[in-house]
């Protein structure tokens, strides 16, 4: 019995348990009567599905970067204000010391 199970290991091919099997039904090439063996890949459904999940892909980074830009300018008027308010003072410091020359 050992002799047999080793022959089936060492004839069986080296890559064997890591290839994919397709199988394909009717047709020449099998898939669909409608497609052959691309049918899954050109079929409506999986277009539509397919672009409906990079539709969404691309509304959630779009909404990311959206976020982000929206920090960012709260962040600048932030910066804006403060600087604003840095003029102001210098403007009343100018004033002060042209009163009292």
């Amino acid at each position: 019995m050992q002799r047999i199970t080793r022959s089936i290991i060492i004839n069986r091919p080296l890559f064997s348990n890591l290839t994919t099997r397709r199988f394909y039904s009717d047709g020449p090439f099998g898939g669909s009567s409608n497609g052959g063996a691309g049918a899954t890949a050109s079929s409506r459904d999986w277009g539509e599905k397919e672009r409906a999940i990079e539709g969404q892909w691309a509304r959630i980074n779009d909404q990311q970067k959206l976020n982000m830009l929206r920090e960012t300018i709260e962040k600048q008027k932030i910066a804006t204000g403060e600087m604003r308010k840095d003029i102001e003072d210098l403007k009343e410091i100018l004033d002060l010391k042209k009163k009292n020359q």
